[in-house]
């Protein structure tokens, strides 16, 4: 519903912003794409290799979003040229709706890793 009335939205966790951007094309502002590798070994080298160029990457989560102006082919020769064994590299259309619990379930769970001290 909030598709239908709003053309941008603010999703925001314990009162801070993690995504702003179109409710129309959600892919087009936010490239969301699940990452199968051979290995946890293969994920952890991925979410690795991620972290400059992905929005969000869930620890333990085969889940990627990229910015819209980002190179999603080019992150998957990086990763080819890093060893990385890709099994499956595909985009993903979201909604709203999915959008949001990918983002709150990410965040959840970086809250709840161990700080490192």
């Amino acid at each position: 519903e909030v598709e239908q009335v709003c053309d941008r939205v603010a999703i925001l966790q314990a009162g801070r912003k993690v995504y702003e951007g179109a409710t129309r094309g959600l892919g087009g502002e936010g490239q969301l794409y699940r990452i199968e590798t051979a290995s946890a070994d293969d994920l952890a080298k991925a979410r690795k290799l991620a972290e400059p160029k992905s929005i969000l990457a869930g620890p333990g989560d085969d889940l990627f979003v990229f910015p819209a102006d980002a190179d999603p082919a080019g992150f998957l020769a990086d990763l080819v040229n890093a060893g990385v064994k890709v099994r499956q590299f595909v985009r993903l259309e979201s909604t709203l709706e999915d959008l949001y619990l990918e983002v709150s379930q990410i965040r959840r769970d970086r809250n709840q890793e161990p700080k490192s001290a």
